[in-house]
């Protein structure tokens, strides 16, 4: 199960939004004893960072509690995907910050280090075309083979 340690039923999710609608602290608790662990696993392997998983979950638990406190969902039954969509909408504002964002790509590129940039990896994408152009307008089969071989092996 992706959110939520135990299984529920939706007449139990319906049970709890009614609940927390009520005031009941008690579900409240519930509600975070089921769902937080599993939001928290989901948003740490989006975001690579257990701090910023760790505040996206607990602003995704405030979102949802504020909003049964007062509106509710249209559809009790189906809380664990209205959570599991509202911890997915603030991971992706998280996202499109500004500043996140670019962090984000500067993370990213801490771990892929070893990888070509864009430019380089388009200035790979031409040489290799050329070459290939190269190749086929050689007229004998020989030296086509040799500049496979001499390409292939990285002189």
């Amino acid at each position: 199960m992706a959110v939520g340690e135990r299984a529920k039923d939706s007449s139990s999710d319906e049970n709890l939004v009614r609940r927390i609608r009520a005031g009941d602290r008690d579900a409240e608790r519930e509600l975070v004893d089921t769902y937080y662990r599993g939001i928290l696993m989901i948003l740490r392997q989006r975001t690579r960072d257990m701090a910023r998983a760790e505040d996206l979950a607990q602003e995704t638990i405030m979102t949802v509690l504020t909003r049964l406190r007062t509106e509710g969902i249209d559809h009790p039954q189906y809380l664990r995907r209205y959570i599991q969509q509202t911890a997915k909408f603030l991971f992706i504002g998280w996202t499109r910050k500004a500043a996140n964002s670019l962090d984000h790509v500067e993370y990213a590129d801490d771990l892929s280090t070893d990888m070509p940039g864009l430019d380089e990896t388009i200035a790979i994408s031409r040489t290799r075309t050329a070459v290939r152009r190269l190749i086929k307008e050689l007229r004998t089969e020989r030296d086509r083979e040799i500049l496979r071989v001499i390409v292939k092996s990285g002189v």
